[in-house]
């Protein structure tokens, strides 16, 4: 327990000094704006080009979608602000032989190296979500009960540590292989797929979705919590799925770090 608060002290002090570093640089949160200011635009215009040619999408409404974009952009935010920029320097340090002074520290690696890193304007992209999610749930005609907003946010969290957990796994791959970018873009893309619910899609790419690289969960059922569409069995999947991944990735990172020959090797 000692261990963990130490790590958790360590990194709040990253957090700071990162935020510090980040806000001295105001035209990044200039630039910020306005990429978040097209992908709302690209998603919403999307939406209405479906519903210009149809009146449901899979039994989903234009407001139900408007839920999905928003905790879509919310969950991305949230990656983009915590989760990718911590991603790509473990992949760097890997490719240099630097990662040895992340290992050495008294704190949890994992943590450590998860968690060093923010980019603080991405908070931006939460923002807009939960812009968009406010906007989808005044269109919405369902009204929503305590146990409703309970799943949502149980469901909003088991699908944040399935995406940290995803990401995660793939990174750890760079221990053995010379060059990840490329699995970064198809894992960027995949996220991409979330941006509709996972029943619109055939049975194949849902199981995909689902059991392979469960992407499409973690943004479906927080939304179908909010549009009165949430079953137990999908909520009890999505908890499932987020156990499993949490103790596989675990695992995987442990096994990397025992054959992890450092620089000096």
């Amino acid at each position: 327990m000692n261990r963990f608060l130490h790590s958790v002290g360590v990194t709040l002090i990253h957090w700071r000094l990162a935020a510090q570093y980040e806000v001295q640089y105001r035209f990044n949160f200039v630039l910020q704006i306005i990429q978040s200011g097209v992908r709302l635009v690209t998603g919403v215009v999307a939406i209405r080009l479906v519903f210009g040619y149809t009146s449901d999408l899979g039994g989903w409404s234009e407001a139900e979608l408007l839920a999905v974009l928003g905790i879509h952009i919310l969950l991305g935010g949230v990656l983009g602000t915590f989760v990718i920029p911590n991603m790509f320097t473990f992949m760097f340090q890997v490719r240099e032989g630097e990662l040895d002074y992340a290992l050495v520290r008294p704190v949890d690696a994992q943590m450590f190296i998860s968690t060093r890193q923010i980019r603080f304007w991405n908070v931006v992209d939460i923002a807009t979500g939960a812009i968009v999610l406010g906007w989808a749930m005044a269109d919405l005609t369902t009204s929503l009960s305590a146990l409703d907003v309970l799943w949502f946010a149980v469901g909003l969290l088991c699908g944040l540590t399935v995406l940290y957990c995803v990401w995660m796994a793939f990174t750890t791959t760079s221990f053995w292989l010379i060059n990840t970018d490329d699995m970064a873009q198809l894992l960027s893309g995949l996220y991409d797929a979330g941006r509709w619910p996972i029943r619109v899609y055939p049975m194949w790419l849902q199981g995909v979705l689902t059991l392979i690289v469960p992407m499409g969960v973690a943004i479906t059922v927080p939304a179908e919590a909010l549009t009165d569409r949430l079953s137990l069995g999908a909520m009890a999947l999505l908890i499932a799925v987020t156990i499993v991944t949490t103790v596989l990735t675990r695992a995987f990172w442990l096994y990397g770090v025992r054959n992890y020959s450092g620089a000096s090797a």
